[in-house]
């Protein structure tokens, strides 16, 4: 109950903050002109002249609202959570609610969960916005999208919980910059391995084989690629099993940031 009741504090709080509005604004206007880029980059060519190019449209259009999605959920992710038990700590407002019936695990889970909450609304609107520009340019419902926007969803959740971790080890600025490395370096994670077997020197083979286990992959996140390209559908056999593990794999993730996250609270003099 404590949890909920920090959780909803949190989301109201993450709701009116302005940087939040403003992703959010920005993000849903450039899903909505997407389409005008999409037909830009049509007009005049070879394939806007056969049957193909409203498929080819599509197409552009999810893969860049994607592409807006992921940028705007990377901003959200970090801004709304980087500085709230910092912020906490310095207004002196943390004194008021440790004093009452309130494990410090529940005011951590509390906070994480509030985030979460707020990023499920932002992101659930960018979802929602791209399935509108779909619908209007198809008259079809595309489910397939739904699919995108939750795992895009998750990573995030993911790098929210990283956030909150590091906001109780390193400064602010420290904090934000970590973060863009962790999500940068992670989402190429899949490469780190193969530059191990390439690598001309131990210490080159250890660090890439260290980036790979040590940094989340946020790249088993992404499954635009099929979702913009129906037709590789076929070609993945092993889909609803890659889908089932990256889900599995955010939440041992996460659950396991946490968990340190709650551990460094616990010991840290506020």
């Amino acid at each position: 109950m404590n949890t909920w009741v920090i959780a909803r504090s949190t989301f109201g709080e993450a709701i009116r903050k302005k940087i939040g509005m403003y992703i959010l604004f920005t993000s849903l206007i450039f899903i909505v002109l997407s389409q005008l880029f999409a037909s830009l980059s049509m007009s005049g060519s070879v394939a806007q002249q056969t049957a193909s190019s409203g498929s080819l449209e599509v197409q552009i259009i999810t893969s860049m609202a994607f592409g807006i999605m992921v940028i705007g959920g990377l901003i959200l992710a970090i801004f709304l959570s980087f500085d709230l038990i910092p912020s906490d700590c310095e207004k002196k407002t943390i004194y008021t609610i440790l004093s009452k019936p309130v494990w410090r695990w529940q005011y951590v889970l509390g906070k994480f969960v509030g985030t979460v909450m707020a990023l499920a609304v932002n992101i659930a609107f960018m979802g929602l916005a791209l399935m509108v520009v779909v619908f209007a340019k198809t008259m079809q419902i595309q489910w397939p999208i739904l699919a995108g926007v939750f795992f895009t969803f998750l990573q995030f959740v993911l790098l929210a919980g990283i956030s909150i971790m590091l906001s109780l080890l390193v400064t602010r600025n420290i904090n934000v910059a970590m973060c863009f490395g962790f999500y940068i370096l992670g989402t190429v994670n899949e490469f780190w391995q193969d530059i191990a077997k390439a690598a001309p020197s131990p210490v080159i083979h250890w660090i890439a084989n260290f980036l790979h286990v040590a940094i989340p992959s946020f790249y088993s996140f992404n499954f635009v690629n099929i979702i913009v390209h129906p037709e590789l559908w076929k070609e993945t056999p092993t889909l609803a099993h890659d889908a089932a593990a990256s889900v599995l794999y955010g939440i041992l993730w996460t659950s396991g940031v946490l968990v340190i996250a709650v551990a460094v609270f616990s010991r840290k003099e506020v």
